[in-house]
């Protein structure tokens, strides 16, 4: 008699606990065509049904790259997919979709109440790996105005508008070539006002005291194209440059009231800002934009990143990530700095950067308009200036070619014609209905004369201005003192009545303040020493070393180079150049200049 078999008591209860599953889950099928893969213990984990509100992109060294449910992108390693922490800050804190299709079983193979993350990571990696190789060099549509596919299109941050038919999209997709992942919500562009409220912007604007009176409009037209973001051509910046009573920073934040897509920022590098406006297309503004004595160059890294982003499809950088990836940063946005002296610009930036000054507010001049209240109704009414510059677009580019052929008629370097020709056209688009013709676009060109270089002067003064630049730009050496101001800084102080120390202090870097000639009436004037060791220093390195600095100099406009030598002070009696002063820093006369001017409007 054969005996019974005994079956170990843990044997019949993995036993007993697979005919449960088995029982309590549905037949197997194969997995989706858009992704899956197999657990064969629990083959109902991989009947997806429904949308998937999370979007896969693609693979790549190891990275796994998606839309999350909030249409941002996102991308994540191997291991993170496989934890369910990760997963559900994938989907937005919501599990719902994971919980009907990756259901996890306890030990007894009863379902949970949550979901399987090894399954649910693992359909997420076949998602991937389905679809083409992630290209890390795919275009990235941020907040700002676009071309797509010859429509102006609109990144609202959290969803797409096309303007000419009020379509919109929530972000978090990929169409005509780019991607298009959300970012933090701004102020959508409004109905097209008419021409009387744009006119009124430029009333408030030439309400600030400037050295030219056409500086204005100028701005007007900077602001302007500022709105059209990436939609244009070429892409215009600014530098304003105004010193402490002049309202500088109170018209920037005018500025950036009046602009939804605008950031206003006063300290920042170039490896910030390339990451902050990486895909961007909306106006930066930049205010304090001195150059910092303890970090010399970092204005210049600054203004050599959005002069590369004016044109085409701005500045593209590659730069090599933490995790050792490449990484790529696409920059189209416009800039307009702002400073109380004028920072060193190579010849390249001076047709790419649109100077403006401004002058201090008189003390008996009346305040139209409180600040606030200017700020206030700026942001009232800047989506529909916004909308009314999308509709003119079309009208500003029948303008912009009457008046670049204007420009290049009278000599204007090329660059400086798309500079100038897009601010014209941008602001006579704004103001009037009517697109221009050929006598109004010439009166249009005729307004803003005075900003025109002929190749002829751009090669004549870019050196010698750019010299001066950066030897007022330069950090003084002050014994005895905490501060290290620049020597244009002290310059500005001598030329005030109690600037005895400045000017000893200047004399001790080869520089001295006085008339010219020195027993002259008049105003000071900066005569440089042809030689001396702190200048030496200053110019080491550039293309003014070995005291070559004298012979720019003395191409200013202006400038005098005496006979013999002159006393400085002391035993210091240097051949020298003198510079006029009208090519010095704008100072005033009189009591010192208010330090602060976030109050002062007008």
């Amino acid at each position: 008699m054969t005996s019974p078999k005994i079956v170990p008591f843990k044997e019949a209860e993995r036993a007993e606990k697979s005919r449960r599953k088995a029982a309590a889950a549905p037949a197997a099928s194969p997995p989706p065509a858009d992704g899956g893969g197999g657990d064969h213990d629990h083959p109902a984990a991989w009947l997806v049904s429904g949308e998937c509100p999370v979007v896969p992109l693609g693979h790549r060294d190891g990275q796994y790259f998606f839309f999350d449910t909030a249409g941002q992108l996102r991308k994540f390693a191997a291991k993170s997919l496989g934890q369910s922490s990760e997963i559900v800050s994938l989907f937005g804190g919501n599990p719902g979709w994971l919980l009907g299709n990756f259901v996890q079983y306890d030990r007894e193979g009863h379902p949970t109440n949550w979901f399987s993350a090894r399954n649910a990571g693992a359909w997420l990696v076949r998602a991937c790996h389905d679809l083409p190789l992630f290209d890390r060099s795919a275009r990235k549509r941020a907040v700002g105005v676009w071309l797509a596919d010859g429509r102006i299109v609109v990144h609202c941050g959290d969803h797409i508008l096309w303007p000419d038919t009020r379509e919109e999209r929530k972000a978090g997709f990929r169409d005509a070539g780019a991607l298009w992942p959300a970012d933090a919500p701004i102020t959508p562009p409004g109905e097209a006002c008419d021409a009387g409220r744009a006119r009124q912007v430029e009333l408030h604007m030439r309400s600030w005291h400037w050295e030219h009176e056409e500086a204005a409009r100028v701005f007007f037209g900077l602001w302007v194209a500022g709105l059209l973001g990436a939609a244009i051509d070429w892409r215009p910046h600014g530098l304003l440059i105004g010193p402490p009573g002049s309202g500088k920073s109170t018209l920037l934040r005018y500025y950036a009231a009046l602009s939804p897509m605008a950031v206003l920022v006063n300290d920042y590098s170039e490896p910030g800002l390339r990451r902050e406006a990486d895909g961007r297309s909306g106006p930066l503004i930049l205010d304090e934009a001195d150059e910092d004595p303890e970090a010399l160059g970092r204005l210049q890294r600054v203004i050599g990143l959005f002069r590369r982003a004016s044109s085409g499809d701005g500045a593209v950088v590659i730069k090599t990530g933490n995790d050792g990836h490449a990484q790529r940063f696409e920059v189209i946005s416009c800039a307009v700095f702002g400073s109380v002296l004028p920072p060193p610009l190579l010849p390249q930036d001076e047709s790419r950067l649109t100077r403006l000054e401004l002058r201090p507010r008189p003390d008996d001049s009346v305040v139209r308009v409180a600040p606030d209240d200017l700020i206030v109704w700026a942001r009232e009414h800047a989506a529909d200036l916004w909308g009314r510059a999308l509709e003119g677009l079309p009208r500003m580019r029948g303008n912009l070619r009457l008046v670049r052929d204007d420009l290049l008629g009278r000599g204007c370097e090329p660059r400086l014609a798309d500079q100038l020709g897009t601010i014209v056209a941008a602001r006579a688009m704004m103001i009037d209905d009517r697109p221009l013709d050929a006598a109004r676009a010439c009166a249009e060109v005729d307004a803003v004369a005075w900003l025109i270089v002929t190749r002829q002067e751009q090669a004549a003064v870019a050196g010698p201005y750019q010299c001066l630049q950066h030897l007022l730009s330069s950090s003084a050496e002050v014994m005895n003192s905490g501060e290290r101001p620049t020597l244009g800084r002290l310059v500005e102080r001598g030329a005030r009545e109690a600037g005895d120390d400045a000017r000893r202090q200047l004399v001790d870097h080869g520089l001295m303040l006085a008339p010219y000639p020195k027993k002259a009436a008049g105003p000071p004037c900066l005569y440089v020493a042809n030689a001396h060791p702190r200048l030496e220093a200053i110019f080491r390195g550039t293309q003014w070393a070995g005291r070559r600095w004298g012979f720019d100099l003395a191409r200013l406009p202006g400038a005098s180079e005496p006979m013999g030598p002159i006393f400085f002070g002391g035993q210091f009696k240097p051949r020298c150049i003198v510079v006029p002063s009208d090519a010095l820093p704008a100072f005033g006369e009189g009591e010192p200049p208010p330090p602060d001017d976030a109050d002062a409007v007008f």
